[in-house]
C-alpha cells in the first residue's frame, strides 16, 4: 500500500509541475509577444491623414485644389516612380516653384523618399 501511495503522489506531483511549467511558458510567451508588438506598433509609420495633407497643400499654394483626386493621383504616381523619374520630377518642381508642395506630398505619401528628395535639391541647387 505504501508503494502505491508514493506512486500516486508522485504522479499528481508531476502533473502539477507540468501544469506550472506550461503556465510559466505561456505567460513568458505572452510577455514576449506583448513587448515585440509594442515596439512594432511604435515603429510603424503614422497613418495617412488625407484631410491634413490637403489642408497643408492648400495652405502652401494659397487656394483650394480644384481637382483633389487628380492631384492626389499624380502625387502618388510620382512618389512611387523610379528614382530617375522622381529626380526629374523634383527638379522640374523646383524650376516651377512647386517644391514646397512636393515636400508636403513626399512627407505624407512616401516619407522614405525624403532623403532622396533632399539629395536632388542639394544637387540641383547651385552652391555659393
Amino acid at each position: 500500500m505504501g508503494i502505491l501511495r508514493v506512486k500516486i503522489w508522485d504522479m499528481k506531483h508531476r502533473k502539477k509541475t507540468a501544469l506550472i511549467i506550461c503556465g510559466i511558458t505561456v505567460t513568458l510567451a505572452g510577455v514576449i509577444v506583448g513587448v515585440v508588438g509594442t515596439f512594432w506598433w511604435q515603429s510603424r509609420p503614422p497613418a495617412y491623414d488625407e484631410a491634413a495633407h490637403r489642408a497643408e497643400v492648400e495652405r502652401s499654394i494659397g487656394h483650394p485644389v480644384r481637382d483633389w483626386p487628380k492631384y492626389l493621383s499624380v502625387a502618388r504616381e510620382e512618389c512611387h516612380a523610379a528614382q530617375k523619374k522622381f529626380s526629374y520630377y523634383v527638379a522640374a518642381s523646383m524650376d516651377d516653384g512647386h517644391l514646397e508642395q512636393v515636400r508636403i506630398d513626399v512627407r505624407y505619401l512616401c516619407p522614405k523618399r525624403e532623403t532622396e528628395l533632399q539629395h536632388v535639391v542639394d544637387t540641383v541647387t547651385p552652391g555659393p
